[in-house]
């Protein structure tokens, strides 16, 4: 009996019970809210289609960045491979260069150093000859 029930709940009097009066139009909610909601439903697709389109368009454009991405660092590991050698005897050379000097700068500094010992050493040799001498003189001396 819900078809009854349904069918009775659409039918509406226009007035409160008493005398007769012109007849009702039916209401149908059903329809209404169709009526009402279809438009509102319709804008909904359009802008989950627009965000789809908007989602895809992204991804697209991601793809494309990651694989200049890929693209430029192999350009950039191919390019530091090509100049590592270079660079490498560059390093090298700089190092060597250094050392170089470095040695110059100690071997100047050991000459000075020597240089000054035999100063010292000459001067403290005549001191010793002197007093080595002296004593000896007495006992030559004594043997003549």
């Amino acid at each position: 009996m819900p078809a009854l029930e349904s069918f009775l709940r659409r039918v509406r009097f226009p007035g409160v019970p008493g005398a007769p009066a012109a007849a009702g139009v039916p209401v149908d909610r059903v329809s209404q809210l169709r009526n009402e909601l279809d438009p509102v439903f319709v804008l909904l697709q359009e802008a989950d289609a627009g965000a789809r389109a908007v989602v895809t368009a992204a991804e697209r454009v991601a793809a494309e960045r990651r694989v200049r991405a890929a693209d430029e660092a192999g350009r950039i590991v191919r390019d530091a491979r090509t100049a590592a050698p270079a660079e490498q005897t560059l390093a090298g050379r700089t190092l060597l260069e250094r050392a170089v000097r470095e040695r110059s700068a100690l071997l100047r500094q050991a000459r000075q150093e020597s240089d000054r010992i035999d100063r010292v050493a000459a001067e403290r040799m005549s001191e010793f000859t002197a007093k080595v001498v002296s004593s000896l003189a007495p006992v030559e001396g004594e043997r003549s």
